[in-house]
């Protein structure tokens, strides 16, 4: 594949309303997890909801998540040069209980009336959730190796409504006082903008499927992962990879199938190798959560604490996709 450089993230989330306010807090180990107004057996659980100025819920407030972040990733773009940059979408995957509605071209056109200046047209829906912002990044890659000069990607999604709440307690995979194997919900929205010319790289992308499901009987053996992971690679040992960072929001099994990956794709063999998670931070934020990884990544890179140039990153969907990347930051 050719290399898709990264110009720029936005990112809107629970700790912040742009990407450098967020990744601080993210640095810090700040936390956006508030009491909810849901509850569950007597316990109110918790959540990280976006704060903001007014009172907004459902498709509006996705609208004025999905505007910050995307006037973030353009705010060095003069407005007027705006409506050149085509717009791929990725929202949640079809099928999750409570999925945010609606969210197609038509969103988009919604959007442009939020923003300063309007986007240039759609290139596609990708309903992939947590991978599939790995899939539009595909996706916009061969936009660039078709002649487009930027493309934007926007990632959208929230857990916080009742159907989805219903459905992943039912689970039992929420984090409450008596389960603490479970996640905390999020929403947010976030871009990332592909272009010519970026510190942050994409040089390696790679799927995979993985037959395990919270509720089915098939063993979790990470086959899925650890495919995605070398195709990902593409040949290449790990020697020039410095750490990994997922989409890990809390659930211990995906924690164990991401080190079971690692221990069959890693050579050389290593003692330490470090692995950052900002859904510590901001909840289980969905389809958003590749934006989020990107945003960390490249404000560590600009500020000066990434670990190393070469990344490795992860996610999966419970339907079963498993997406890799590996990133290398070319500034010195």
């Amino acid at each position: 594949m050719s290399a898709i450089p990264i110009l720029q993230t936005g990112l809107c989330v629970a700790v912040g309303h742009h990407r450098e306010a967020a990744c601080a807090a993210m640095r810090t180990g700040i936390t956006g997890f508030t009491t909810s107004r849901f509850m569950y057996d007597g316990e109110w659980i918790e959540f990280a909801e976006v704060p903001m100025e007014r009172e907004l819920r459902g498709r509006e407030k996705l609208l004025e998540m999905s505007a910050l972040a995307v006037e973030d990733a353009l705010s060095e773009i003069r407005p007027e040069e705006w409506g050149g940059i085509r717009v791929i979408l990725n929202i949640a995957e079809e099928g999750r209980p409570g999925r945010p509605i609606r969210l197609d071209v038509n969103f988009l056109a919604d959007l442009n009336e939020h923003l300063k200046e309007p986007l240039g047209s759609p290139i596609d829906v990708i309903p992939g959730g947590r991978a599939g912002g790995l899939r539009a990044l595909e996706r916009a890659g061969e936009e660039l190796a078709g002649g487009s000069k930027r493309v934007l990607i926007l990632s959208v999604d929230s857990y916080l409504n009742a159907a989805t709440l219903n459905h992943f307690y039912d689970q039992t995979r929420l984090l409450t006082e008596e389960n603490s194997d479970g996640f905390i919900p999020g929403e947010g929205a976030g871009a990332i903008l592909v272009g010519q010319g970026g510190d942050l790289v994409c040089d390696g992308l790679g799927f995979g499927r993985e037959k395990w499901r919270h509720e089915g009987e098939e063993p979790m053996q990470a086959e899925g992962l650890i495919e995605a992971l070398r195709a990902a690679l593409g040949g290449r040992d790990c020697s020039q990879i410095h750490f990994r960072i997922c989409d890990h929001a809390g659930e211990q099994i995906y924690f164990k199938e991401g080190s079971l990956a690692m221990t069959r794709v890693v050579r050389p063999v290593r003692e330490e190798f470090d692995v950052w998670h900002p859904a510590d931070c901001i909840g289980e934020v969905g389809a958003v959560i590749v934006a989020a990884m990107l945003s960390t990544i490249l404000m560590a890179g600009r500020k000066g604490y990434l670990p190393g140039p070469g990344i490795l990153l992860h996610a999966g969907n419970d339907t079963g996709e498993r997406a890799a990347c590996t990133l290398r930051w070319e500034k010195s």
